[in-house]
C-alpha cells in the first residue's frame, strides 16, 4: 500500500547561466538626477516653494493682519531672538508646562496611591470621577460659535478628561 503512494525520485537538474551575454551596464546620474535622489535637496526645494508661495499669496492679499509676508515673519522672527524677547516667552511657555504637568504628575500619584491602598481613597476617587463626568459632560455642550466649531470650553474639557483617562491606565483599572 505504501508503495503506491511513494514519490518517484526525479533526476538532479542543473543549469549554467551565461554571464557573458548580459554585462551590467552602470550609467552615471545626470545632474538633475543626482540632485534628486538627495532627500535633503528635494526637502529645501520643497521649502523654498512653499516660502514663495506665502510670500506672493501674502502679497496678493495685501493684508499683513490677516497674512504677513514670508520676508516680514522671518525678519520679526530674527529681531525677536536678536532680542531676547522669544527665548524669553520660550523659557517662560516651557517652565509653565513643566509646573503643570509636575503638579499634575504628583496630584496623579497620591490619588493612584490613596486609591490603591485604602477603600476609602477608591471611593473618593470614584466619587470626583463620577462628578467630573457629569460636569465635562454639562460644559462640552457649550453653544458652538458660529462658524459651527466646537467652544473652546469643550475642547479644554475634552484635553482634561483625555489626561484623566490615560491616568486610570496607571492604575490599571477602567475608567
Amino acid at each position: 500500500m505504501s508503495d503506491a503512494r511513494a514519490i518517484p525520485e526525479r533526476p538532479e537538474v542543473f543549469y549554467t547561466v551565461a554571464t557573458a551575454g548580459f554585462p551590467v551596464v552602470e550609467k552615471p546620474l545626470s545632474g538633475w538626477e543626482k540632485l534628486y535622489v538627495n532627500g535633503a535637496v528635494r526637502k529645501t526645494l520643497l521649502l523654498i516653494i512653499l516660502a514663495v508661495t506665502w510670500e506672493v499669496y501674502a502679497r496678493w492679499l495685501d493684508n499683513s493682519l490677516l497674512v504677513p509676508t514670508f520676508s516680514a515673519t522671518v525678519d520679526a522672527f530674527i529681531r525677536s531672538v536678536a532680542s531676547g524677547a522669544l527665548p524669553q516667552a520660550a523659557v517662560y511657555t516651557i517652565s509653565m508646562l513643566l509646573k503643570g504637568y509636575i503638579a499634575g504628575l504628583a496630584i496623579a500619584a497620591v490619588l493612584t496611591a490613596l486609591a490603591t491602598s485604602t477603600r476609602i481613597g477608591a471611593d473618593l476617587l470614584e466619587t470626583l470621577t463620577a462628578e467630573d463626568r457629569t460636569a465635562m459632560g454639562w460644559a462640552s455642550r457649550g453653544k458652538p460659535s458660529k462658524n459651527r466649531r466646537s467652544s473652546s470650553r469643550s475642547r479644554v474639557c475634552t484635553l482634561i478628561r483625555s489626561v484623566k483617562s490615560a491616568s486610570w491606565v496607571a492604575v490599571g483599572s477602567s475608567p
